[in-house]
């Protein structure tokens, strides 16, 4: 098992830009000094939920700043960009980083980001498909053409090429819905899978897809969740507070219920929202670290994953407990895998 860590980059409070991006490098920075393998940054727009309206450009900045730990979008919503441009973007990320990065692309899912570009944020699947396609044939550093229904590319050669001769590609699926995997598979990427659902209603994507995955040779399953490491059960609280900011944001926009006031993201509960005591149960891995391994290892044997990001920073949580939990989980749960 890969572990890596996830950001977002938000604040509820609307703190200062400064602030956020000095946070979010200190702890790009201790990741790598405790181990992990990779930061991932989301990418967002015009809302308090992630000041990360242009990840790439960022972690060219961290590219500088880091040696070993790998650095990848998690993910670009490629509806939102011409995947010509975002392949160069990141080739220049991989020359920067000397060979680090991580290609993470998805669909998004925010209506109120999407209006405001003018983007439809239902665009068609095959669309989205041949984005994929276009950016991995890109990447190859080769010149190529592309035909397809959405994009028509005479013979192209992007510059510069990346360094890394395939830079790892991963894609959000839902194993709900096979086409999605079947598309990811097929063409051997990476998939993160399973970080919305509660741990009660995985699915093995081995299980499931046996004979793609077979196929696929190597492609690599991955998911994500809020990690708060702590045996103090007032913490724990304090921390699942935070995180339900998160998820209620989350929710509501991605349903379009939700309340933006000067971009800042209104906290709206939804529907059917989970407890405490469930949001712990099939959600969040918050606990001792012999709880985090247990839990970690059950996502494990689920989904039949071999790379997890863990998301330290939620809500208001202070960086204090941000860096203590990210320095528990190095010390005291990752040996464990």
């Amino acid at each position: 098992m890969e572990f890596g860590c996830f950001f977002t980059m938000q604040s509820p409070d609307m703190r200062t830009s400064s602030e956020i991006y000095q946070r979010g490098a200190e702890l790009v920075l201790a990741a790598e000094e405790c181990g992990f393998t990779g930061a991932w940054l989301a990418e967002h727009h015009f809302t308090s939920y992630s000041y990360l309206s242009s990840p790439i450009t960022f972690l060219a900045n961290l590219a500088a700043r880091t040696k070993t730990i790998r650095l990848g979008t998690a993910i670009t919503p490629l509806p939102m960009h011409n995947p010509l441009l975002i392949a160069e973007q990141m080739a220049t990320l991989d020359v920067l980083s000397d060979g680090r990065v991580n290609v993470g692309l998805g669909k998004g899912y925010q209506h109120y980001q999407f209006e405001r570009l003018g983007i439809g944020s239902d665009i068609c699947m095959e669309h989205y498909k041949e984005s994929v396609e276009l950016v991995c044939k890109a990447l190859e550093g080769k010149p190529f053409e592309f035909s397809g229904d959405h994009f028509q590319v005479p013979e192209t050669i992007i510059f510069p090429q990346p360094l890394q001769t395939k830079p790892p590609v991963w894609v959000v699926v839902n194993t709900s819905v096979a086409e999605s995997v079947e598309f990811a598979l097929e063409r051997n990427l990476n998939v993160f899978t399973g970080v919305l659902e509660p741990f009660s209603k995985l699915k093995n994507i081995e299980s499931a897809f046996p004979e793609l995955v077979s196929r696929a040779g190597g492609a690599r399953i991955g998911t994500h969740r809020p990690v708060f490491v702590s045996e103090s059960k007032r913490e724990i609280k304090r921390a699942l507070d935070e995180v339900r900011w998160n998820a209620r944001v989350s929710v509501s926009q991605r349903f379009d219920f939700g309340e933006v006031d000067g971009g800042r993201v209104v906290e709206v509960p939804f529907e059917g929202e989970p407890d405490d005591e469930r949001m712990l149960e099939d959600y969040v891995i918050f606990g001792s670290p012999e709880h985090c391994i247990e839990k970690i290892k059950h996502l494990q044997d689920e989904l039949s994953c071999d790379h997890f990001n863990a998301s330290f920073w939620f809500g208001r949580l202070d960086q204090t407990s941000v860096l203590k939990s990210m320095k528990a989980f190095s010390e005291h749960v990752m040996p464990a895998f």
